[in-house]
């Protein structure tokens, strides 16, 4: 679907995408590309969909989906956290990894809740040419 979209807009897609499609209001400061981009790695890998789980295929501005309307609200929740709290957090390296729908999501529809409880702790590696736990060197004492 991306792509078919990318060949209707040919010679547009640096253009904003503001100007390009109609009803853009979430994600004003992309460019058509861009936020076909967006749309494609953020939503689609990120929660496990395809554009018609927000969009009614043909009239993308349409905004009769429940989906569409939480994925507007949750990217405003993703821009704040990145913009407005992230940015609190002083001790954060330069590179920190900003907030995103795979963060909570992991590819699936609804956000993780909690963590896997593994049912026993996972083994311990031992470094490359170590020797197996209790057969080290003698402790020199």
């Amino acid at each position: 679907m991306v792509d078919s979209i990318l060949r209707s807009i040919a010679g547009r897609e640096n253009e904003p995408a503001t100007s390009v499609f109609k009803n853009v209001t979430a994600i004003k400061g992309a460019t058509a590309a861009g936020l076909l981009k967006l749309m494609d790695e953020q939503y689609g890998r990120g929660l496990g969909w395809t554009c018609n789980n927000c969009h009614v295929i043909g009239k993308f501005d349409d905004d009769s989906r429940k989906n569409k309307k939480i994925a507007r609200q949750m990217q405003q929740m993703q821009d704040h956290i990145n913009a407005d709290r992230l940015t609190l957090v002083k001790e954060l390296d330069d590179n920190y990894n900003k907030a995103s729908c795979a963060m909570c999501h992991r590819g699936e529809s609804h956000a993780w809740g909690e963590l896997e409880v593994l049912a026993a702790p996972p083994p311990q590696r031992r470094p490359a040419g170590a020797p197996p736990a209790g057969q080290g060197r003698p402790s020199g004492r």
